[in-house]
């Protein structure tokens, strides 16, 4: 049964995002999920029901640069646990204007699913942690690795780096439930082809421009107001682990708590990996917000390395969950 609904869910999704596309050209910034030649997705979730779903638009057409009828992107794909470990590494091929996608779930693929990645060989990859053993969260990149006049093009010229032709989306689905799927923001991003690792030089906003600047002073927004059982997942991925002590790796970073009544207090955020999953409710100080019914604000901190911030806020029962991009009031690569 779960496996229908994944089905059913991807089926929905890849519908879904293909009417929606052609607004996808109007603009820059991950809010529109702007083409171009690098893409971090920078959390997915493989752990019991959860299943990600990444979709991938080839939007190369008669671009300039780009060798006449080289318009067939080949992409190559590293999946990276929390630390950055390399999980795997595939590639895949889309024509002009062609969508793929990836699954990423915990239970080995369906029959259903080997049916539908053998039709659309090459274009789609189911990836499990029961079979390819992956880690049940990390994040992903994707770069053209490569250009061609086909997906059989025995020798494609190299691709990366210039060529925006990268459109992606994704969503966490709760196969097990009829839970609304979850959007992850995706970010431009410099991806080394070869290897999948991300490059940021410190203040350069033209290296990253999807993401936060190192040292960028961040506002990320929460809720946790227990009389409507609001929950606030707050992301940060990072351009780096922290530093490794002993067999762990350690990074606090000095953060302020701003409530409702703007009163600040002082706390401090633990961001050891380069993907990390914070709980607002569970900070140092959060209870003198709380205590006067003071349930929403901001936590501000600065980013330890070049990375992107986003909070999930959600209501147990409810139909209420919404992601909230944070802000910077000194630079916002990532908005248009």
């Amino acid at each position: 049964m779960e496996r229908k609904k994944l089905r059913a869910s991807l089926i929905a999704l890849v519908a879904g995002l293909a009417l929606s596309a052609g607004s996808a050209f109007a603009q820059s910034g991950v809010l529109t999920a702007d083409p171009s030649a690098g893409k971090l997705i920078p959390y997915y979730s493989a752990a019991g029901n959860n299943a990600t779903i990444i979709g991938i638009e080839n939007v190369l057409s008669g671009a300039s640069g780009v060798a006449a009828g080289d318009f067939y992107a080949f992409v190559h794909v590293v999946i990276h646990s929390v630390i950055s470990a390399e999980q795997m590494d595939f590639t895949l091929c889309l024509s002009p204007y062609d969508f793929g996608y990836i699954v990423l779930q915990n239970a080995a693929m369906s029959a259903a699913q080997t049916a539908d990645k053998t039709a659309k060989a090459g274009k789609v990859s189911y990836i499990t942690v029961a079979s390819d053993n992956i880690a049940t969260s990390g994040y992903v990149t994707l770069a053209v690795s490569a250009l061609g006049d086909a997906c059989t093009d025995t020798t494609p010229t190299g691709g990366n780096g210039n060529q925006n032709a990268l459109a992606t989306w994704a969503v966490i689905q709760d196969v097990g439930s009829n839970a609304f799927a979850t959007e992850i923001p995706t970010a431009s991003a410099t991806v080394n082809a070869g290897t999948g690792a991300i490059t940021c030089s410190a203040g350069a906003a033209t290296d990253c421009p999807g993401l936060f600047n190192n040292s960028a002073l961040v506002l990320a927004r929460y809720d946790v107001n227990a009389a409507v059982t609001s929950q606030t997942d707050l992301f940060v991925w990072l351009g780096t682990n922290g530093t490794l002590v002993g067999s762990a790796f350690v990074r606090n970073v000095s953060a302020v708590l701003q409530c409702e009544n703007e009163s600040q207090i002082s706390t401090s955020i633990a961001v050891p990996h380069e993907v990390n999953v914070l709980d607002p409710s569970a900070l140092v100080g959060i209870g003198q917000c709380t205590a006067l019914d003071q349930n929403r604000g901001v936590v501000r901190f600065a980013m330890p390395a070049s990375g992107l911030a986003w909070s999930h806020i959600s209501q147990a029962g409810a139909t209420y969950r919404m992601n909230f991009l944070a802000y910077s009031p000194t630079t916002n690569n990532q908005i248009p």
